[in-house]
């Protein structure tokens, strides 16, 4: 009988041949292979396994393509043997370093293309198309150059047309934290062009380094706060002003707004609101060094996002009531009125009546939800229609105009009167603020504010001096009573001679007046 054929009758040792892997140094990488006869044990030199081709096998230090080396040239970082088994590094960048990570979707990656553009639209970074390449996520690693400048703007096209389809892209700092992202949803570009918000059509906005204030983890993926609620940013000492900036950067929608501490309201975005259910990104800037954010960076940044939770006024929209009011027409100076949805715990209720063709916008407030007709200043003109809005103030906050939008038609006008409301006496009419300063002229010492008509909500105000180099000589906040603001200003210095500017700023506005100083 036998076991098989053998491969050396002449020895003992060895019977049977096979394909082996030629590993002469020992490293787990191959040469290649070749028929070896042996027995029991594979011989010294050779390998039943592989794990790839070995770039030099004499050198159990170097192995196959991907493997650290040293190119000798010390402008380059991260040695590395490619496919050729030469040895390649990266070269070391001096500019700005970020990431692009693009998540291609199941449609594939061979219509999608991206650039950076620095500060005078000049191309400085692109890549793209990745053709064959679907369902994976594509790192990009960018080296910015610092001139002009060190703010930059991103591009993401797709010639296909459909974008991402939400499997989404980020773009980050080379410690992994967020500068901007979306779900990408675009058609050809991103941002959208014409985008929502001009100044998005050249792309989406970014500086480096980022800036020192990031927004608070607690409130990043967080898409079920009410309006009413905050989002925070860390806190920078020595800082006095924040501005916030929440935008859907696919849309090309940017919304910024500035404020005297480290968190913001949603609610407090009555301009151009922001929508519940949409998730923003939002990043925060502080003002340091020159005077505004021009020269700030923004810090890294997060999605946030609210719900539609606390009611929002409008005027009353139900033919079936005597107190409709919503596509009515009205009588302006006499009894009518228009009356809002009453709001639970609100206090005061501000209605807003414009028309962009007329160049028209007024601002009323009321202790309930009942508007008469009938003020003096700014009155409504016969033979047009008015846009009207509703905000509502409870527990030390206003709600927005987040209601629906209502015409009332204005017809022939008629003798000014005040009466008593359906649903309760009305507040005296609300008054346009008047601001005085005196003595004017001064002689850079004491002198005192004083504004009257402001709305009655109102609890505080900025009050700022300024020169004619646009210092601020004085800024701070000062109570409101009922209304109005009486303060006598004692300066930490006397003024020297010259033009200043007093000015009031409020929710509603900013109010100016000259103020000269002789001496």
């Amino acid at each position: 009988t036998t076991n098989g054929t053998d491969c050396d009758d002449t020895n003992i040792l060895i019977w049977q041949n096979g394909s082996l892997f030629v590993d002469a140094d020992g490293d787990g990488y191959d040469v290649g292979t070749t028929t070896v006869c042996y027995g029991a044990t594979v011989p010294a030199g050779y390998s039943l396994t592989t794990n790839g081709t070995d770039c030099d096998d004499t050198n159990a230090s170097i192995h196959g393509v991907g493997s650290a080396c040293d190119d000798g040239d010390p402008s380059t970082i991260n040695d590395a043997l490619d496919a050729g088994c030469a040895c390649v590094g990266q070269p070391i960048c001096t500019g700005n370093e970020a990431q692009l990570r693009i998540n291609l979707d199941a449609g594939g990656g061979d219509g999608i293309t991206w650039e950076v553009l620095d500060a005078s639209l000049n191309t400085v970074a692109s890549g793209g198309p990745y053709i064959g390449m679907a369902n994976v996520e594509v790192v990009e690693d960018l080296c910015l150059p610092t001139l002009p400048g060190s703010c930059y703007s991103l591009f993401l096209f797709d010639s296909f047309g459909d974008g991402l389809n939400g499997a989404g892209w980020s773009l980050h700092d080379m410690i992994g934290r967020t500068i901007i992202r979306d779900d990408g949803i675009f058609g050809t570009s991103s941002p959208t062009q014409p985008a929502a918000t001009p100044g998005f059509d050249n792309g989406h906005p970014f500086c480096l380094p980022l800036g020192p204030s990031e927004m608070d983890a607690a409130d990043c993926g967080v898409f079920d706060k009410l309006r009413t609620d905050a989002v925070h940013c860390t806190a920078i000492p020595g800082v006095v002003m924040y501005q916030f900036q929440f935008s859907a950067p696919d849309a090309g929608f940017n919304r910024l707004i500035a404020v005297p501490r480290n968190w913001v309201k949603f609610s407090e975005m009555v301009t151009s609101p922001l929508a519940p259910g949409i998730h923003y990104f939002a990043r925060v800037r502080v003002d340091q060094g020159a005077f505004g954010f021009a020269d700030d960076h923004f810090g890294p940044g997060c999605e946030v996002g609210y719900v539609p939770g606390e009611p929002c006024a409008a005027l009353i929209d139900d033919p079936t009531l005597a107190a409709h009011s919503c596509g009515v027409t009205r009588q302006f100076g006499g009894t009518q009125k228009v009356w809002a949805t009453p709001i639970a715990g609100a206090t005061t209720y501000r209605f807003r009546f414009t028309n962009a063709g007329l160049g028209y916008s007024r601002t009323i407030a009321f202790s309930n939800y009942v508007c008469p007709l009938n003020w003096v200043t700014l009155p409504l003109i016969a033979g047009h229609t008015y846009d009207v809005q509703v905000e509502t103030f409870s527990n030390a906050t206003w709600s927005g105009y987040c209601g629906k939008v209502c015409q009332v038609t204005i017809t022939a006008p008629g003798a000014s009167v005040q009466e008593e409301g359906a649903a309760g006496s009305m507040l005296i009419e609300a008054r346009a603020a008047e601001m005085q300063v005196w003595p004017n002229p001064n002689q850079g010492e004491r002198f005192s504010v004083r504004v009257d008509g402001l709305d009655p909500a109102t609890t505080t105000v900025q009050l700022q001096v300024i020169d004619v180099m646009g210092a601020l000589v004085i800024d701070r906040q000062e109570p409101v009573s009922d209304g109005m603001l009486s303060l006598a200003i004692e300066p930490t210095r006397t003024l020297g001679s010259g033009t200043y500017w007093v000015r009031v700023i409020t929710s509603d506005g900013i109010m100016t007046k000259t103020f000269i100083v002789t001496r």
